[in-house]
């Protein structure tokens, strides 16, 4: 088993997203999963609100690694999209939608963001990441923006995973957010270390939530947190894993649900 740490840690702003996401891309399966703690800035404290991250338009189910809304910028990247996953065309080309309806807003918000730092100091409020899964071209779509010092605002490039047409045919685990920890019970757990798919996803998101309940016995604010949505995507269809969280809104509806 491998699994590659992207080079961010933390993401969060108005209101704040501290969140952990999963994913891995094979030629038979598709494995995407996110905790479900999302942060709140209400009255300059921060609160914690138990939501799926996972949402589904179509053919594309997707999450926001970072902020998802501000209503008081009546600003919502989960509306912004679910605009880009319902047009025509490949994933890539979905994504690029996405990028010119959202590329303003997100630099707004990576901006807005510096005052979360204020209420909790010890979050980076730098990056946000947007990944689409083609349920119907068993492909998977990433792309990350990140804030440099406090005015540049710059995109990444976009990285597919799939077959054919310039996709990478990579099959490694591949982890956003808040995973220091995760990683370490990895390393030193030769069992969760062995283990693949649903199993070894579970565990890792597991042992993240773990630290972070701990982190409220030093007055910190746990990062990531509440239920785990896992789902895997096979054979034209998107459905939870069962077990581990309560049922996704924009999951819950398509298709059958697999065991555990």
């Amino acid at each position: 088993m491998k699994l590659l740490g992207c080079l961010f840690v933390l993401f969060c702003t108005l209101p704040a997203e501290a969140t952990l996401v999963v994913f891995q891309w094979t030629p038979q399966i598709i494995y995407l999963a996110a905790d479900s703690l999302t942060l709140k800035v209400r009255s300059n404290k921060i609160i914690g609100v138990d939501a799926c991250k996972l949402h589904q338009q179509g053919d594309i189910v997707f999450t926001i690694v970072g902020i998802n809304d501000d209503p008081s910028m009546k600003i919502d990247l989960v509306t912004i999209a679910k605009q880009a996953a319902h047009m025509n065309g490949t994933i890539e080309e979905k994504l690029s939608a996405f990028d010119k309806l959202a590329r303003t807003p997100i630099e707004r918000l990576l901006h807005a963001g510096l005052a979360v730092q204020k209420v909790g100091p010890d979050i980076v409020l730098d990056s946000i990441n947007i990944v689409f899964v083609s349920i119907r071209e068993h492909a998977l779509a990433r792309k990350e923006y990140s804030r440099q010092g406090r005015t540049t605002v710059t995109a990444g490039q976009t990285i597919v995973y799939g077959v054919g047409g310039g996709r990478l045919p990579v099959t490694d685990y591949t982890s956003i957010g808040v995973y220091v920890e995760a990683q370490a019970a990895v390393d030193r757990d030769p069992v969760l270390s062995r283990a693949e798919g649903v199993p070894f996803i579970a565990g890792f998101l597991k042992a993240q939530i773990a630290h972070e309940q701990a982190r409220l016995q030093q007055h910190q604010i746990p990062r990531v947190g509440g239920s785990i949505c896992i789902l895997q995507i096979t054979g034209g269809t998107a459905a939870r894993v069962t077990g581990y969280q309560k049922p996704c809104p924009d999951i819950s509806r398509q298709g059958p649900v697999f065991p555990n």
